[in-house]
């Protein structure tokens, strides 16, 4: 399957094993020339019912974990990915976040944690995220939300 940008053609390759569990598929879209406004690789991997996550490589820049039955995250999940710029963990069952789940992710600038069942946030759980501009906390019960807790955000245009 390809979808055409205007400049180049984006490759989707549907792969088995790849970043995934070895019985679920990923879409891995493929790398395009700046020009076009999209960074590569991304992976996902939404609609996939995972109850456990795939690792993914240093060099990812988007992972969508959307619509799954995820109902916590390990801490260390996104340690290595430190190219990531977009992050979409929408529509699962999650009720808190590791402290230090998004400590690596410096360049992180879109965050969607819509639709869970989050409660809390911890205080200190977006410190390292300075690029991060739009964070989606929609559609949750939020009841404690620390204060201070968006202080490093200097770039955060949407929340």
């Amino acid at each position: 399957m390809s979808i055409l940008l205007g400049c180049k053609e984006i490759t989707l390759f549907l792969l088995i094993g790849v970043g995934c569990n070895a019985n679920q598929n990923c879409k891995i879209i493929s790398s395009c020339e700046m020009e076009c406004h999209f960074d590569g690789p991304a992976y996902d991997c939404s609609d996939r019912g995972f109850l456990e996550l795939p690792s993914f490589p240093e060099t990812t820049v988007m992972i969508d974990l959307g619509r799954n039955a995820l109902a916590t995250l390990p801490e260390n999940l996104f340690e290595t990915n430190v190219a990531l710029s977009s992050l979409h963990i929408d529509g699962n069952s999650l009720t808190t976040l590791p402290p230090n789940l998004f400590s690596s992710n410096v360049v992180l600038t879109y965050l969607k944690l819509t639709n869970n069942n989050l409660t809390s946030i911890p205080a200190d759980v977006f410190k390292n995220n300075v690029a991060l501009a739009y964070l989606f906390l929609e559609d949750n019960n939020l009841t404690n939300v620390p204060n201070g807790v968006f202080r490093n955000n200097v770039a955060l245009y949407l929340l």
